[in-house]
């Protein structure tokens, strides 16, 4: 994981990425907000909320081929029930604009 990312994200959701498949896009994704520029702020919630959808899928053993609209709106349903820690992101609207991105981002790698 690159400075880029490893500097704004929370040793939880560090942890989150490296324990996943997702943990190969997490440099593009924060890469590809940087070049788009998303306020530093936003940059790290999102690449936060992508964090933790990357530890739910990893506990779900969805893989790289499995991400789609359906597991997303599958991750959005958990968010109000969620209790994987204590400060990861919860809320649907950010989630939903995080996680358009990083189906962008995977569809065009």
């Amino acid at each position: 994981m690159s400075e880029f990312v490893r500097l704004r994200l929370a040793r939880a959701s560090q942890n989150w990425f490296s324990g996943s498949e997702l943990a190969c896009s997490s440099d593009a994704y924060g890469r590809r907000l940087h070049e788009r520029g998303y306020a530093s702020r936003t940059s790290n919630i999102y690449l936060e909320s992508v964090a933790h959808f990357a530890h739910w899928c990893a506990r779900r053993h969805i893989g790289l081929a499995g991400i789609n609209e359906d597991a997303v709106e599958r991750f959005l349903k958990h968010l109000p029930l969620c209790r994987c820690a204590h400060r990861c992101q919860r809320t649907r609207p950010t989630g939903q604009a995080a996680l358009g991105l990083l189906l962008d981002l995977l569809r065009s790698s």
